[in-house]
């Protein structure tokens, strides 16, 4: 027990060390700009993006079944935007679904095959991505984040809150892991501590082009959770990708009624799109969600182009399309 005092001691001297440097490091960081600081040149430009994509999108207004309604409200499309790249952003979902669908991802090590089907996302080598949960949480959704490749997965033990079991979308999640580590001298263990592990945000450790199907690997990435490992009620976070006619047969046999209507107003404009701007993009498709109907998505995806890294995902549109609801409750 003396011997590790002196080494407790070593260990406290280094975190506060850290911890100064870290705070330097804060208070040193490039400052966000302002709208004042900006040259009229570069408000000028980004008006002209704006307004560049506000010609690109629909008005948005909520439609219920009328296919003419629909052509309508999508005329702003031209045909050829409309049509761009979507067959192959197509292609990329419907892999990505089917492989990520097929998974057991209670029993993985990590979830680092997600990545396969995403070959333009690019993992730091010294990080592998997991599912934040203990494997026997119930009540939650996929939590994505990355953590050291040579540290061990924590056991469901790790866990402090493991009975608390709130659903973190909705930002209640009060999952707090806690590891044991031990520092040693030379091979004999000096003393023991429980070491907090946070979950680290993936994007910060991805790197990616800025190209429209890059940009829609990452947006699929950050969407897993709407397709795989919810659980209780985690389920009304599950979606339907529909990104082509067929598609709409993927659709759960009881909603039948949902089905017909989506058929009916169904255009080749509702297929995916990505519109790259300057130093962001947005995602523009479509989906079934059973408590509300087929909707469209419109999401913003923050890029910095010098770390090559998405930094932040925000949907600024969902409009329904088609009116739904299940009445299913869990």
């Amino acid at each position: 027990m003396p011997i590790a005092i002196p080494f407790f001691l070593i260990y406290l001297t280094i975190h506060s060390i850290y911890v100064v440097i870290n705070k330097h490091r804060y208070r040193n960081r490039p400052k966000p700009l302002s709208e004042a600081s900006l040259s009229d040149e570069v408000k000028e430009q980004l008006k002209e993006d704006s307004n560049k994509y506000s010609n690109k999108v629909t008005d948005w207004t909520v439609i219920k079944s009328s296919s003419k309604q629909i052509t309508e409200r999508m005329s702003s499309f031209s045909k050829e935007e409309a049509t761009k790249n979507c067959g192959n952003l197509s292609l990329i979902a419907d892999n990505y679904i089917k492989f990520v669908t097929s998974l057991d991802i209670k029993s993985m090590d990590s979830l680092n095959p997600f990545l396969h089907k995403l070959p333009d996302l690019s993992l730091d080598e010294n990080y592998v991505l997991d599912d934040f949960r203990p494997r026997e949480q119930t009540n939650s959704v996929l939590w994505l984040y990355v953590r050291q490749k040579d540290l061990p997965r924590p056991s469901d033990a790790d866990f402090k809150y493991l009975e608390n079991n709130f659903f973190h979308v909705f930002g209640g999640n009060s999952n707090r892991c806690r590891v044991e580590r031990q520092i040693k001298v030379g091979n004999v263990p000096a003393f023991t501590y429980k070491k907090r592990i946070k979950p680290l945000e993936p994007f910060h450790y991805i790197t990616l082009p800025f190209t429209e199907e890059a940009i829609w690997q990452a947006y699929l990435l950050a969407s897993t959770y709407h397709l795989i490992g919810m659980r209780w009620h985690g389920t009304y976070e599950a979606r339907t990708f529909i990104f082509a006619f067929g598609d709409i047969d993927h659709i759960d046999y009881r909603y039948a009624v949902a089905k017909e209507q989506i058929r009916a107003i169904w255009s080749p404009q509702l297929a995916p799109s990505v519109v790259l701007c300057d130093g962001y993009a947005y995602v523009i498709h479509c989906w079934f969600n059973a408590w509300k109907g087929f909707e469209q998505i419109k999401c913003r995806v923050e890029y910095d182009l010098q770390e090559s890294r998405v930094t932040n995902f925000r949907v600024e549109e969902t409009k329904t399309l088609v009116e739904y609801h299940c009445g299913i409750c869990f």
